[in-house]
């Protein structure tokens, strides 16, 4: 008895270690979660990595008091004390851009994200991705691809789709380029962006009726707001084609006038000819610079916001693509070393090359009486000029000249009222675009554009319905000089769209969202009118001024389940868009031979067609310190008209990738490894009629090998891509006709924030 008495009370004592401590990481000031952050509790000998949504997990604890501490990158780090009488999630928002300790609080509802069918890239997943084009920041993105044309010109697709089906948003203003050429990469630093949205379903609505494929949403910082000077230093290093970068930025609140902030932003990029596992690509360099200045103006009642950018690069284009004749064409294609080439490296770029300038001019006014009613409006200007320098100079000065200029008024209105959120918008624009050169590729044309939407949020208890509609009115007239002088022709587009999204929580375990809409598009200025040498692509287009609107009816549906404490995370997105006039630039066989060489043809013809296919996500955390992710997308591309199925789409795709993190050793923290396999399948799906030069190539499978640490307010990022320096060529790089990719890639990185 006496022994069971000094027994039971310890034993009874030792029971409750069954307890469970979890909560999400975000930055105080943007509410954005900190992944990665280091969760340890003091004294205990007990640590884990929040994952990279910032939740984190400790299990196995014994009720009484702890003290919890939780430090990031950049951050101080955070102590508090907490009392275990149960399972608690306690959710801790760190001062990430101010450094200053603010209050833990404590919740028990997970905060809902918008209804669309979105993915994000926070700060800390592109502080990984620095140096990179913003289609390779995104390919690892469930269901997006990168379309190439060599090895530096590089744009995304998501669910098969590009160019002026998708639309991207930097900064609240559309992109207006000449986005419509597979080779115009889009004219984005992305340095610049905080954070990367991808929206693949109807919630684009509000940024344009041709959204077909979706929104790339690229978002900067927030102004500072804390009277301190900040900023940040990026550098880094490729070793495969000689890359170096370099990216600074300063931000500063001042304190003896608070209303203003300001921002200023420098990046440079310098690389040389590209290696393949076997060769060097000649004139595969390229050098970029970029600056952009942020000013705000904030009252209690209103925001003023100015914001300058210039994007500005040179981009070599392979002398291998280049080829004088219809024979050496088929023998260049056949050989599995180019034709034409130099094997040897030099930062030199020489003709055939591109040089592209696009300056951006932006002022916004946000107006509320209260957080119920507010009023924006909006005024940009775009001016994008590139120039395009053929391999045989004729002059000095390029074969072709673009300047397509963009002025548009964005005016929209939210009002809020119970659970309802209401947005009236309207939006007018008008575009010239001005061309000269030796080389006839498209006309100029002046272009009108207004629009009206209304978008409705409904979000009570755990449904969220948004709904809109949207009509767009297009005027197009192009000019061309003849014999008669200057002609013109005007064409003009109407109709509506709209989306209808209803997303439910079920629970924290379960989450589903149902979606139905409708774009269009008017054909663009390329596919009425194109017809001739697009020198960048090293093809030979032609148009069709005959074609009609294309629309796409799409709906969509997407489940997330969330089981055995965030252990097991399940992402599966299914959709299916059935075009009427859908648009697609196809091989024509035979090549087309110019004075200036001979050059695959391409064809721009219209068609029935239905686009469906899956983007699944499998995450599992076996331990605290181990994440394996693994993705897959899988696109089904049919003809409906010619009953076969749609020519130049990407194969199906698997990435994996397993994150452990390491223990930290004396200053190092956040220390981790990252290990991941991207798979690409040949694409077996191909028209009956198959009028391409050459077969898809086959599956390749890459790996991708790299640490991570942080010293301090420094992170360092080492690794490898392409560790087995594997030979291969993607189907959605118009060079693949001629050479192989990129080999193995040793890169470092260094991010120094103040």
């Amino acid at each position: 008895m006496l022994l069971c008495s000094m027994v039971c009370p310890y034993a009874l004592a030792q029971a409750p270690c069954v307890f469970t401590l979890s909560g999400n990481v975000s930055d105080a000031d943007t509410r954005e979660p900190l992944a990665y952050s280091a969760v340890e509790l003091q004294g205990k000998n007990i640590r884990t990595i929040a994952d990279s949504n910032g939740k984190y997990i400790v299990r196995n604890l014994c009720s009484g008091d702890h003290i919890l501490v939780v430090s990031h990158h950049s951050c101080k780090p955070l102590t508090v004390k907490i009392r275990i009488t149960q399972n608690t999630v306690q959710n801790v928002v760190l001062p990430h851009t101010v450094n200053e300790l603010t209050e833990v609080r404590i919740v028990e509802k997970y905060d809902l994200k918008p209804s669309a069918i979105r993915e994000e890239l926070n700060s800390e997943a592109l502080q990984l991705k620095k140096g990179l084009s913003l289609a390779e920041q995104l390919q690892h993105v469930a269901g997006v691809s990168m379309l190439q044309t060599g090895s530096t010109i590089s744009k995304p697709v998501i669910n098969g789709l590009h160019g002026n089906r998708l639309l991207i948003v930097t900064n609240g203003v559309r992109l207006e380029s000449q986005q419509w050429g597979n080779d115009h990469a889009p004219e984005i630093d992305p340095f610049t962006a905080h954070r990367i949205s991808v929206i693949k379903g109807a919630g684009a609505l509000r940024y344009g009726s041709d959204a077909l494929a979706g929104a790339i949403v690229i978002e900067p910082k927030t102004l500072p707001s804390n009277g301190k000077l900040a900023g940040e230093i990026q550098t880094g290093y490729f070793h495969n084609n000689r890359m170096a970068f370099f990216h600074t930025m300063l931000e500063k609140n001042l304190k003896t006038l608070p209303a203003l902030s300001w921002r200023l932003q420098l990046s440079s990029k310098t690389a040389g000819n590209v290696r393949t596992p076997d060769y060097y690509l000649w004139n595969s360099g390229m050098r970029e610079w970029n600056g952009s200045a942020m000013i705000g103006w904030r009252k209690p009642n209103y925001r003023l916001e100015a914001t300058a950018s210039v994007v500005n690069s040179t981009l070599g284009i392979f002398l291998g693509s280049q080829v004088g004749n219809v024979t050496d064409l088929n023998e260049a294609i056949k050989r599995e070393t180019p034709l034409f080439n130099r094997n040897a490296f030099s930062y030199g770029i020489e003709r055939p090359r591109q040089e592209l300038m696009h300056v951006t001019g932006k002022v916004k006014h946000v107006y509320y009486t209260d957080s119920r009613h507010i009023l924006h409006t909006q005024f940009s200007y775009q001016r994008n000029h590139r120039k395009e320098f053929d391999l045989a100079m004729i002059t000095d000065k390029p074969e072709l000249d673009l300047v397509l200029s963009t002025a548009q008024l964005d005016l929209w209105y939210e009002h809020k009222h119970d659970n309802w959120m209401h947005t009236y918008g309207s939006v007018v624009s008008i575009q010239e675009n001005v061309w000269d050169g030796s080389r006839f590729f498209i006309p100029n044309y002046r272009s009108y554009q207004a629009a009206g939407y209304y978008i409705a949020r409904y979000n009570k208890h755990k449904n969220d319905i948004e709904m809109g509609i949207r009509y767009d009115y297009r005027d197009l007239t192009t000019f061309r000089n003849n014999n008669s002088g200057r002609t013109s022709d005007e064409r003009n587009w109407n109709n509506f769209s709209g989306t209808l999204n209803y997303q439910r929580t079920v629970s924290t375990r379960l989450q589903y969202t149902l979606y139905t809409g409708v774009a269009w598009r008017p054909p663009s200025i390329n596919e009425l009118y194109v017809n001739g040498l697009h020198h960048g692509t090293s093809s030979f287009e032609i148009g069709n001024a005959q074609l009609k609107n294309e629309t796409g009816y799409k709906t969509g549906a997407r489940i997330l389940l969330n089981g055995f404490d965030s252990a097991v995370q399940f992402d599966v997105y299914v959709y299916n868009q059935f075009f009427i006039g859908f648009i697609n630039l196809v091989p024509d066989t035979p090549a087309t031979l110019t004075i200036r060489g001979a050059y695959p043809t391409f064809r721009f013809v219209q068609t029935t067609a239905n686009l469906s296919g899956y983007d699944v996500k499998l995450t599992i955390r076996p331990t605290d310190y181990i994440q394996l992710h693994t993705s897959l997308s899988v696109v089904y591309a049919y003809d409906v008209s010619n009953r076969t199925w749609l020519a130049q789409m990407p194969g199906n795709r698997l990435n994996t990738e397993c994150r452990v993190a390491l223990p930290n050793v004396r200053t190092f923290t956040g220390n981790r490894i990252i290990a991941g396999v991207n798979s690409v399948f040949r694409q077996q799906r191909l028209p009956e009629i198959n009028t391409d030069y050459a077969l898809p190539p086959g599956d390749y499978h890459l790996l991708q090998l790299s640490v991570v640490t942080n010293l301090g307010a420094c992170m360092l990022h080492a690794g490898i891509n392409n560790a087995l320096n594997v030979s291969y060529r993607e189907y959605l790089n118009r060079f693949r006709y001629f050479n192989d990719e990129m080999g193995r890639n040793i890169f470092i990185k260094l991010n120094y924030t103040f």
